[in-house]
């Protein structure tokens, strides 16, 4: 059977990453780096809102090291064959698979191919009253060959009262003095120091601008000094576990060309708004008629309330009919969202209608694969006597940004609002 992928850069894939990779050809990426699970046997929440959450993905591999291992050694053996001669593989894990993963990239690279243990340092997280607080993860850097890309990085000095900032030129500028081979050098505190392979970078905190809400999201500034240490502009970087895709919008940003693999639906929905691509351009996604009837239901709710810009609701049972609610809308507030398997008919419709009556709301979005002619009457017979407005969205619709933005389910962008002006 033919693939349904191909290589090319600047390309988001949604798909089990081992197949996709196979798909590529030798030698094609110049930096990889992935933030597989960690094995800690955590069930991971993507949380948009206090209330509301979304499972993300499994990170159990039914307990077993063994299994995990396995999952890993063949796809870091495809990364291996992906990268280029002159390429860099960044691994990021923590304790809990970290040794596993090094003796496995040492068979898989080689001993001599290891460059660093990168030491990333955090304050986030608990204390522990049993043991010494975990306050770092584990990133491993190798090389393919000899003829690598390495640019080296500065970082900020930190300033306190050991370091003696105390000097300072006519200028203002302060500096520091360290001896070595008998001779004084005098270090420029604005300059910064060389980065060593400890790295004091703030995780997301609950306040952070950057922050999305998945589980798993590293800063910026981590993906920015690894991308600017081991690439050049124009590089193609490649993250096969790409989560809400901050490997991507980095690299976009330092003018990389960059590619993002990701099986979740619901990640590569996130990561394509925030790269600025939209769904029926991510390879993979499961966008025909008979591949979203072969989506778990759960997951296809999801997906289908998440690519208007919803939050969905993880939890059935006493939801009043409601599968997630929607507030970049038409309405100028957060309104109600059902999504039906089946085609809606004249009773979904009422029922709704009675939800939204419940939430006082001004109406409501249903979404489904068609929608009956009787329903489509109640509707409109809804509006004139009521004034309450339900949106019927097609699945089709939802790959049609000019169609979301005609029915009120996503607002315009500030460039859609100047060309509509224009």
């Amino acid at each position: 059977m033919e693939s349904r992928y191909y290589f090319k850069p600047n390309t988001i894939y949604c798909g089990d990453n081992l197949k996709v990779l196979k798909t590529f050809p030798d030698e094609c990426v110049d930096l990889i780096y992935i933030d597989p699970p960690f094995f800690s046997g955590k069930n991971y929440d993507l949380v948009f809102d206090d209330q509301f959450a979304i499972r993300a993905f499994e990170d159990t591999f039914n307990g077993s090291m063994e299994s995990y291992l396995s999952f890993m050694e063949e796809r870091i053996r495809q990364l291996h064959r992906v990268l280029k001669p002159t390429g860099s593989f960044y691994l990021h894990c923590d304790w809990h698979v970290s040794h596993y993963l090094k003796v496995l990239c040492d068979k898989i690279f080689g001993y001599n191919n290891f460059q660093n243990e990168i030491i990333w340092k955090y304050n986030t997280g608990g204390a522990s009253k049993k043991g010494f607080s975990k306050k770092h993860d584990n990133i491993f850097f190798y090389v393919k060959g000899n003829d690598y890309t390495f640019n080296t990085q500065r970082e900020p000095f930190r300033e306190d009262k050991t370091n003696h900032f105390t000097n300072m030129d006519n200028d203002g500028r302060k500096y520091r003095i360290r001896k070595s081979g008998g001779k004084e050098y005098k270090y420029y505190l604005d300059e910064g120091r060389i980065c060593h392979d400890t790295w004091n970078i703030d995780s997301l905190n609950a306040s952070a601008k950057e922050r999305l809400g998945y589980p798993t999201q590293k800063p910026e500034a981590l993906l920015e000094r690894i991308i600017k240490a081991s690439s050049n502009e124009g590089d193609i970087v490649l993250d096969a576990f790409c989560g809400c895709g901050t490997t991507l919008v980095v690299a976009k940003k330092l003018k990389r060309q960059w590619v993002g693999i990701d099986v979740s639906p619901i990640g590569c929905t996130v990561m394509s708004d925030r790269i600025g691509y939209q769904l029926k351009d991510i390879q993979g996604m499961k966008y025909s008629l008979e591949q979203a009837h072969e989506l778990d239901w759960m997951d296809f709710q999801k997906w289908m309330i998440k690519a208007i810009d919803g939050i969905p609701l993880t939890k059935k049972g006493a939801d009043k009919g409601i599968d997630g609610w929607q507030n970049n809308n038409k309405f100028n507030e957060i309104v109600p969202v059902e999504v039906k398997q089946h085609s809606i008919g004249r009773p979904d419709v009422q029922k709704f209608n009675t939800v939204i009556e419940e939430e006082k709301k001004k109406g409501g979005f249903m979404i489904a694969f068609t929608i009956s002619k009787p329903a489509s009457i109640e509707i409109k017979r809804i509006k004139r006597t009521t004034g309450r407005d339900i949106i019927f969205i097609s699945f089709d619709d939802l790959f049609s940004r000019e169609i979301l933005l005609r029915k009120g389910a996503i607002k315009p962008t500030m460039l859609e609002k100047h060309l509509k002006v224009e």
